[in-house]
């Protein structure tokens, strides 16, 4: 939903930080939920890397692939049409498909074809790199710190106008949020072995939005800052909290108030369509533009939005139900 207002309502305050916040925080989410589920067979040597590997890719380049199409066969059917054929959108294409646009540092690279896919070749690059850094920081237990104190001192050295090409969608400066993932598994894994902090409901539901007001309180920062700070850095203490309090009350508190609401099946069941969700949201925001445009209306109207989440809401229905799995089943085939 974040990333969703960040796209329709731009002239809105505050639309830069929703986007940049949720993209921060869910690199850092990637790494924790990575580290939770393959962790230990790293570390037992037990990870089948093929079959890890595999199964990530199999989880990104379907729905990447069903959505370029859905983004490209409207432009394609108007090339025909004018006999206008546009070779960079063609060259787009293929670099999409093959979910290499991060590492191109021009826009017409890393936001071309369906703009917000650039994510997924930032976390594929994450995702083939982790069993390496999870032994990295498991045996060098300071190189995080390094890490983050030479990213912060290379950011002043850093052009502004590269400021998207490198810090916000390069897969190795996004390699940092998602390390910052691992490192906080590494933390919590000694804590929940302690005895349980006994807590009740009430006050675990005032921590837990104390834990949300501080990350929501940040935006307020952005002003203030240096877009290249803004960009990650910003987000960095405010998203490993957030995570830390939730996964520490949940299993040291047996939860509060927003992780109970959390676990509502309707929510859940809206959690799993969030991914096919934010892949094809911005395509329906880009066609409501045009249809807004041509009809003199307002772009960031409340009708408009609601109609281009209804479509993205019903795209990701469609692919979770019947697209998806069926692609999965002939591709392992």
């Amino acid at each position: 939903m974040m990333i969703f207002c960040h796209h329709y309502f731009t002239s809105y305050v505050m639309h830069e930080q929703l986007g940049l916040s949720a993209v921060t925080f869910f690199f850092i989410l990637s790494g924790f939920v990575s580290s939770i589920g393959y962790f230990g067979k790293v570390l037992d040597g037990t990870l089948d890397y093929k079959r890890f590997v595999k199964s990530r890719i199999l989880k990104l380049a379907p729905l990447n692939l069903v959505c370029l199409i859905l983004w490209f066969a409207p432009l394609f059917w108007n090339d025909v049409a004018n006999s206008d054929y546009h070779i960079l959108r063609y060259c787009s294409f293929v670099v999409d498909v093959l979910m290499i646009q991060s590492w191109i540092p021009f826009e017409w690279g890393y936001f071309s074809g369906n703009a917000v896919s650039w994510f997924l070749s930032s976390i594929l690059f994450c995702y083939l790199v982790f069993p390496f850094v999870v032994m990295l920081l498991r045996k060098y237990k300071y190189v995080q710190f390094l890490i983050i104190a030479s990213y912060l001192m290379l950011l002043p050295l850093i052009p502004e106008k590269f400021t998207d090409a490198f810090l916000y969608v390069n897969p190795l400066f996004r390699l940092i949020d998602f390390s910052l993932g691992i490192s906080l598994f590494f933390l919590l894994n000694r804590l929940v072995c302690r005895d349980n902090i006994r807590k009740g409901f009430f006050l675990s539901t005032i921590i837990e939005f104390v834990a949300i007001s501080l990350f929501v309180g940040s935006f307020y920062l952005l002003p203030f800052l240096d877009i290249k700070y803004a960009t990650a850095s910003l987000f960095w203490l405010p998203s490993l909290f957030l995570i830390a309090v939730m996964v520490l009350i949940d299993l040291k508190c047996n939860g509060g108030g927003v992780l109970y609401m959390l676990q509502n099946p309707k929510l859940i069941w809206l959690g799993e369509l969030s991914f096919p969700m934010y892949m094809s949201h911005y395509i329906f925001i880009q066609w409501w533009w045009k249809i807004a445009d041509y009809y003199l209306l307002n772009r960031e109207s409340f009708f408009g939005a609601i109609i281009c989440f209804l479509l993205a809401l019903l795209f990701a229905i469609l692919y979770n139900k019947f697209l998806g799995p069926k692609i999965i089943y002939l591709l392992k085939k």
